[in-house]
């Protein structure tokens, strides 16, 4: 480094100021090494306030509040998931079917759900293709996208009470599903002949792909995603004069529809 001696620099004052940058940058450094490997002991599991445990074959994500989620593991056969997972003298209420938990559960015939289950994740069953039964208990009130894609053997999906949103796809390629049926007290969603709508009937969200005849009810204004997908016995559809939208997609795989009445009052049609 040079110094220009014109503008009377103090070469003492110069080392000072270096001296003390030194000591500064090293203690910056030290404090970072600090951060680093207190971040790193959180992520190894130190001061964590969650937990991953195996209880009776089930995984779960045990939380600080007492609550337990259910995760991806290898499931099969009948199973039953209980309200209370008891670990280390504490014991944790069961809230949750997590992302994915079941899926691909090629095995898994039957799952008995706890009362105290609020929401039923994303993809929770998807590819679970030899599961015959499932309750969802009044104490659920989410149902995420695509809970039940693909799983091919269910006959019959009962909607409690409590249930307030159902994800798009939730029902699509269940094959052999007959009926969705809701419990009358629900104030969000209705069935009639099986199908699923909205509260008013405004909405059609679901008709089960086993269906070879529909008749809409008047009412019916939207047609919602995944609405008709994979009704592969289906052969016409008349459309209700409130309907404005297709919705793109409408018809996958409805390979047996030959004719589709659409009235004068449709605005939009989207890709079949």
């Amino acid at each position: 480094m040079v110094y220009d001696i014109k503008n009377s620099v103090n070469l003492e004052d110069v080392l000072i100021k270096n001296s003390y940058k030194t000591e500064t940058m090293k203690k910056v450094f030290i404090y970072t090494l600090i951060i680093i490997t207190t971040s790193l002991n959180i992520c190894r599991g130190q001061n964590n306030p969650f937990e991953e445990v195996n209880v009776n074959k089930i995984n779960y994500i045990l939380a600080e509040n007492l609550t337990a989620t259910v995760i991806k593991g290898n499931y099969y056969g009948n199973i039953t998931i209980p309200e209370i997972v008891k670990f280390k003298g504490k014991n944790y209420s069961v809230r949750e079917i997590g992302y994915t938990a079941f899926e691909n559960s090629s095995e898994l015939i039957s799952i008995k759900l706890p009362s105290t289950i609020k929401t039923i994740g994303g993809r929770a069953f998807e590819n679970c293709e030899k599961l015959k039964w499932i309750n969802i208990p009044s104490s659920v009130e989410s149902i995420q996208q695509a809970v039940f894609f693909h799983c091919r053997t269910i006959k019959t999906i009962f909607i409690s009470e409590n249930v307030s949103f159902i994800g798009e796809y939730a029902f699509s390629f269940c094959e052999n599903l007959d009926s969705i049926i809701v419990d009358k007290k629900n104030s969000y969603f209705s069935s009639l002949d099986g199908v699923l709508y909205d509260k008013d009937f405004k909405s059609l969200i679901k008709i089960p792909e086993t269906k070879a005849e529909y008749n809409f009810p008047e009412t019916v204004e939207d047609i919602k995603k995944g609405a008709f997908e994979n009704c592969r016995l289906l052969k016409y559809v008349n459309l209700p004069e409130a309907v404005k939208i297709i919705p793109q997609g409408t018809f996958d795989n409805c390979f047996a529809l030959s004719k589709i009445y659409i009235h004068k009052n449709i605005d939009k049609i989207g890709l079949f």
